[in-house]
């Protein structure tokens, strides 16, 4: 990564660069953090409060080889070749973590974020446009985080006799399923991360 001074655009003058093993591919600043797509080294979070000492302060290894980055509120989105495009959490830079992915029906190269949409290069599959559905399950005051509602067993969820109602959502909070008490096929929801969210005695129950 290099910083370069571009006050005088005639004369840019580089003030400072952080180096790690590999090739950076991307970049996107926000705040006083510089998100770098680093390739096989996935995305490092930078400080760059002081364009003379670049900080490395995070980091998180994606899957495949990240190629592309955007940043916007609380997230960053790293396009991630054969892996699509991954929603990583840096409400906390220091620890970065994945909170959503999207696999894209080709190789993933570039990424822009504008409001509820990301725009992604998929190399010969052209751009794909992802829209996000809210921003997830969230807790409220009555809310019970991860009691047990619900089991899986060979592709049936069962959902307790107790349970008033519930629905089946994924990480973006998209309800993917209406589910009732007893056995839900679930054979057909592709593999992932999935929350119940149900009511179970006047109380709000999420489960993962």
């Amino acid at each position: 990564l290099r910083v370069i001074a571009v006050s005088d655009p005639h004369h840019p003058v580089e003030t400072g660069y952080y180096d790690i093993p590999g090739y950076a591919y991307g970049v996107a600043v926000a705040g006083i953090y510089a998100y770098v797509a680093y390739g096989d080294f996935g995305l490092r979070v930078i400080n760059v409060s002081n364009p003379r000492n670049l900080i490395e302060v995070g980091h998180y290894y994606t899957p495949s080889v990240a190629y592309g980055v955007a940043a916007a509120g609380s997230y960053v989105y790293v396009v991630d070749e054969e892996a699509g495009l991954r929603v990583i959490d840096v409400r906390d830079p220091h620890n970065p973590s994945e909170s959503g992915y999207y696999y894209t029906f080709a190789l993933a190269y570039g990424v822009a974020v504008a409001g509820s949409y990301a725009y992604v290069a998929t190399g010969n599959g052209g751009v794909q446009i992802i829209e996000f559905y809210g921003s997830g399950v969230e807790e409220d005051s009555i809310t019970q985080v991860n009691e047990q509602i619900a089991t899986v067993v060979g592709g049936m969820l069962k959902l307790g006799a107790d349970a008033q109602s519930a629905g089946l959502f994924d990480i973006t909070g998209r309800k993917v399923l209406d589910l009732k008490p007893g056995a839900n096929d679930v054979r057909g929801v592709k593999p992932g991360v999935y929350f119940i969210k149900g009511i179970r005695s006047n109380k709000v129950i999420i489960s993962r």
